[in-house]
């Protein structure tokens, strides 16, 4: 009573179905409707494989790169190199490989020279995680931001700046442990226990400008925002203007966000999550798929069309889209307006209708919905429309 949905399992190579809702009340009348419901083609989770260890993974370009304790080695398993400490982070540096070494520090190792160490920078503690920009490198180490600038295979430390009201520059502070960085481009975006903060490409960030966010996990780009896991199992995301946004409820602890368009991925113990977000601002869960997991997932990731989870199994899953039939997925009710040009991004459409002004299509709650912009928009002809980064552009005819 009082719902508007209703949740169903509906078993494979299902197209088609009917449901019948029947309302009686204590008189005995009854009144019954039936629902045909067609049934989109969804995504499966496949097991891939097992036995794929590693504590530390990096994708690259054509191939990518695994390490397990001091060693380094490839998709196949194949030992590449030997390091002198336990590895702990791993970042593409042009076409070297920038690795941490536990309570040893940063090397320089070059793949086409049979990993031959470049150069070496010491650095006491435990790296977990590494960033690059231009020549700068963002670090955590043992929970604490570190910056490096990288010049050929020279590596050195800089200072990272807090820029306050009146212009003036002080240290960084770790207010919060570091528990993410993410390299983007104009600089980085740092997730902290209860915040996010933006570090631009001079290695500044501005005071005040801190990003709230409450028990913060996992942070992931995609379609121009960055969502972040809560331990208290929510769904946030935020834009480049810091702006907030609350999804609601994961409904399960999810420890490891990734990006596989036009999904997000959520990786907990208890299984995976799959959220279409082909519009950003409200994020649809079309999966979820149960598995016991075991030991740390918190590294997993994504390459070549498989999701490599870095489990005690060393659990290899694809993600394999079922065939189904074309269907229409939205169609307007009256013509509104002369449609002049069309802007498609991340699943939103916006349409310039000219003198009927524009037309902004979303997804929202399983239902497609129009909105025209502006709401007078017949006193504003809308020729020319762009989405771009989440921000929409208008241009208009002054004739």
């Amino acid at each position: 009573s009082g719902g508007s949905t209703v949740e169903l399992l509906v078993p494979e190579g299902i197209t088609r179905l009917q449901v019948n809702a029947t309302l009686s009340d204590k008189n005995g009348n009854t009144e019954s409707t039936a629902y045909p419901v067609r049934v989109i083609a969804g995504v499966k989770l496949v097991e891939a494989g097992s036995n794929k260890h590693f504590s530390v993974m990096l994708p690259d370009a054509t191939t990518a790169w695994f390490a397990q304790g001091r060693e380094l080695r490839d998709p196949n398993g194949t030992l590449l190199a030997t390091l002198d400490a336990e590895i702990t982070a791993i970042q593409r540096i042009g076409d070297r490989l920038l690795v941490a070494l536990q309570n040893q520090g940063l090397v320089i190792i070059d793949p086409a020279e049979n990993f031959m160490v470049l150069s070496a920078y010491p650095l006491q503690g435990r790296v977990t995680d590494l960033a690059q920009q231009g020549e700068h490198v963002l670090a955590i180490v043992d929970g604490s931001l570190r910056a490096f600038t990288v010049t050929g295979n020279w590596i050195d430390a800089a200072p990272i700046k807090t820029i306050d009201s009146k212009n003036q520059a002080s240290p960084y502070i770790d207010e919060e442990p570091a528990l993410d960085v993410q390299a983007q481009e104009r600089g980085f975006v740092v997730l902290r226990g209860d915040s996010a903060v933006f570090i631009d490409g001079n290695l500044q960030t501005k005071a005040g400008s801190a990003i709230a966010l409450t028990d913060a996990q996992a942070m992931v780009r995609t379609a121009g925002r960055w969502y972040v896991s809560t331990a208290n199992y929510q769904l946030l995301s935020f834009d480049a203007a810091g702006r907030i946004l609350r999804h609601g409820p994961l409904g399960a602890n999810v420890e490891r966000l990734l990006a596989v368009k036009p999904y997000l991925v959520g990786i907990s113990t208890d299984g995976v999550q799959l959220l279409d977000v082909n519009n950003p601002y409200h994020p649809e869960r079309v999966g979820d798929f149960k598995r016991s997991l075991r030991g740390k997932i918190a590294n997993a990731q994504f390459f070549n069309g498989k999701l490599w989870l870095g489990d005690e199994s060393g659990s290899l899953f694809g993600l394999q889209q079922q065939v189904g039939e074309l269907l229409e997925a939205y169609k307007t009710d009256t013509p509104r307006g002369r449609v002049v040009d069309v802007a498609i991004a991340n699943g939103q459409v916006l349409a310039a209708a000219s003198h009927y002004g524009a037309i902004y299509f979303g997804r929202k709650a399983g239902d497609w919905n129009a909105q025209a912009y502006p709401q007078n928009g017949w006193s504003l002809a809308v020729s020319r429309v762009l989405l771009d980064e989440g921000i929409a552009y208008l241009a208009h005819d002054i004739k």
